[in-house]
């Protein structure tokens, strides 16, 4: 049985797929709610992480940040996310991971999370403030 899954970010792109075509955009919603809007084998927070890698990996910084910011509101925990980023040095290198992924935003949420948690702040604060500070990063719009 499936459950119905709920993102702290939702899919930005879809109103624009819409304009280009509407079949376009329902043919796209349709594939996003079978991957992301159920729960199936993996637990959300899993799916989160995997796509958290696959993006810094890629380069895709705005993405990465945003598949943080999902993976933390779905539950992952401060460790998961440090061995997600572990991932990268080990598998693309030191020198990728100094160059390109400690210096971007997805490093700063992870840091922004580990200060927020040891000041006490809930999970939902945390998820609150994220969006908040990296709104320009992550083209957050409220929803």
């Amino acid at each position: 049985m499936t459950q119905k899954h709920h993102p702290a970010l939702a899919p930005m792109c879809f109103r624009k797929l819409k304009e280009v075509d509407p079949e376009l955009g329902r043919v796209t919603g349709k594939f996003w709610a079978t991957v992301w809007g159920t729960e199936r084998a993996l637990p959300p927070r899993y799916k989160y992480l995997i796509a958290l890698g696959m993006a810094l990996a890629a380069g895709r910084d705005r993405q990465a940040t945003r598949e943080l910011i999902k993976a933390y509101g779905a539950g992952a925990t401060l460790d998961e996310l440090r061995e997600t980023f572990m991932l990268i040095p080990w598998n693309f290198g030191v020198s990728y991971f100094c160059s390109e992924v400690s210096t971007g935003t997805p490093m700063r949420a992870l840091e922004l999370i580990a200060e927020l948690e040891g000041a006490g702040m809930t999970r939902e604060a945390v998820v609150k403030q994220l969006k908040t500070r990296l709104k320009s990063q992550i083209g957050f719009e409220g929803e």
